[in-house]
């Protein structure tokens, strides 16, 4: 019997025949990815010649098992490493667990799996980030999948991608499939498949008069009902108004481990788009989101996301920049394409699935932080300090990650942090405020608000509704709060 697994050397060429099965052929995506591995430093190739990806096996059983030239029900599975792989060093790592960590742990970039259908092979794919190996002032929003390679366990950190197979999902359906990938992991949710997408998205309403063939896509209130179908609340921003804001809150739920579905036009033609949004860029200054007086409140703001496109790959890197078309301000995206081909969008909404126990958003956060901060600033000067200049981040986190950032905390007071840990009671999420101070191009903490996210808030202005904990990081500040003798808010 022949065996499953095959070894390669990483090049354009043998990409191209791994996933076209020696056929002459070629796609924007193989072009995209083979350019991306190179940067991994990619040097190897494992092939498993028949894997079983429950996300391609749901769509084969709905729509391509049932067609009159029938494909094959089983995917390749390619792995990448960024190391020299021979035979002889991959038969060492199934009898050598330390060998295998070091030659394949050590090294591994990540999967693709490869669909039995020519026009659209690249399904299922996870590699890593970019950041992984450079310094640079990246965010991505990630979870770990567990991947097992005849018997040997690997991990990779990344956000999965697929080629659109417009078939049973088109573009729309493979940015909420990617988005749900990590919120679903997060939530004891099993991550739900392409085909599951179409189907809750199409449940009440189909535009085109039929579930599938799905190339028509999904509108905004079928991208809506899809995300609602698979067990969270979709959260809707219109690209409108507030342009800052709305950077903002892409800033926040990336920060908060949320995947965002961004819908766009293309200028050219009209035509949409969907994408997911996986991570940003941070601008190299800080710009004040909130200014009265003497108090200013800053925060980055960003000016590059990057996004899973089903045309091209994952992490592609798009620039965000606004126009003035004489009636207002729009926000635009500009993609560069292989070939020196750019594209310009103007962004339509942003959508961000959340448990659907979270109930508050993140201007009902940046609201209540701005008249918390101007309330602090109205107790500096009741004790003659001078007003300064403030910088924020916030985020939605898990109650147990925080109070765990709270344990190891070194900083804190030991007696106040047991106090605090022992009265504390917290939802499953909670939003989580970060004010610091510069000083001498530095960021000092000052304090940190831990707020309620199970309820919508009913007053904006009152920066002490669903405040639960405050954690005070200078002694000052503890000693100003600490003489308010506030109820049923917990201070450290």
């Amino acid at each position: 019997m022949a065996s499953n697994i095959s070894i390669h050397n990483f090049s354009y060429n043998e990409l191209q025949k791994l996933v076209f099965n020696n056929n002459v052929q070629s796609c924007m995506q193989i072009h995209y990815f083979f350019n991306y591995l190179e940067r991994l430093s990619a040097k190897s190739i494992i092939v498993e010649n028949s894997y079983i990806d429950r996300h391609y096996i749901q769509e084969y059983q709905k729509y391509y098992s049932l067609c009159f030239d029938s494909k094959s029900n089983k995917c390749k599975r390619l792995h990448f490493f960024s190391e020299d792989i021979s035979e002889d060093n991959f038969d060492q790592c199934l009898i050598d667990k330390n060998y295998s960590d070091k030659i394949l742990k050590n090294n591994y970039l990540g999967f693709m799996n490869i669909r039995p259908i020519n026009s659209v092979p690249i399904g299922r794919t996870v590699l890593v980030t970019i950041n992984k190996i450079d310094s640079q002032e990246r965010i991505f929003t990630t979870t770990t999948y567990p991947v097992h390679l005849a018997g040997i366990e690997l991990w990779v950190d990344g956000l999965a991608f697929q080629q659109q197979d417009m078939a049973v999902g088109a573009c729309a359906t493979t940015a909420i499939w990617a988005s749900l990938q990590k919120v679903c992991k997060d939530n004891g949710k099993r991550a739900v498949t392409p085909l599951d997408i179409t189907t809750n998205g199409t449940k009440y309403f189909i535009t085109a008069g039929r579930e599938f063939p799905a190339s028509d896509g999904l509108t905004l209130e079928q991208c809506l009902e899809a995300i609602r179908g698979s067990g969270f609340a979709p959260h809707l921003l219109k690209a409108d108004s507030n342009l800052r804001l709305f950077r903002e809150s892409i800033k926040i739920n990336i920060n908060s481990g949320i995947p965002a579905v961004l819908l766009m036009q293309r200028v050219s033609d009209g035509v949409g788009h969907a994408v997911c949004i996986v991570g940003y860029k941070e601008t190299d200054q800080y710009i004040p989101f909130f200014s009265e007086n003497d108090i200013k409140i800053f925060s980055s703001d960003i000016n590059k996301i990057y996004i899973h496109d089903d045309r091209l790959g994952s992490y592609a890197r798009a620039t965000l920049y606004e126009i003035d078309d004489q009636k207002r301000l729009k926000l635009m995206l500009k993609l560069s394409l292989p070939g020196g081909i750019e594209e310009e969008w103007i962004v339509k909404h942003v959508i961000f699935p959340l448990y659907e126990k979270i109930r508050t958003d993140e201007v009902d956060q940046v609201v209540r932080l701005t008249h918390f901060v101007k309330f602090f600033g109205y107790l500096l000067k009741k004790i003659n300090l001078k007003n300064i200049n403030y910088y924020s981040d916030t985020c939605i986190i898990k109650s147990g990650d925080i109070l765990s950032k709270i344990i190891s905390a070194e900083q804190l007071p030991k007696s106040e942090k047991i106090q605090f840990l022992k009265t504390i009671h917290l939802p499953r999420y909670v939003g989580f405020s970060n004010i610091y101070f510069k000083e001498t191009d530095k960021l000092i903490p000052l304090f940190s608000l831990l707020y309620d996210t199970t309820d919508f808030v009913r007053d904006r202005s009152d920066c002490f509704s669903g405040l639960l904990g405050i954690v005070c990081h200078q002694d000052f500040v503890r000693e100003l709060m600490s003489r308010l003798h506030l109820q049923n808010i917990v201070i450290l």
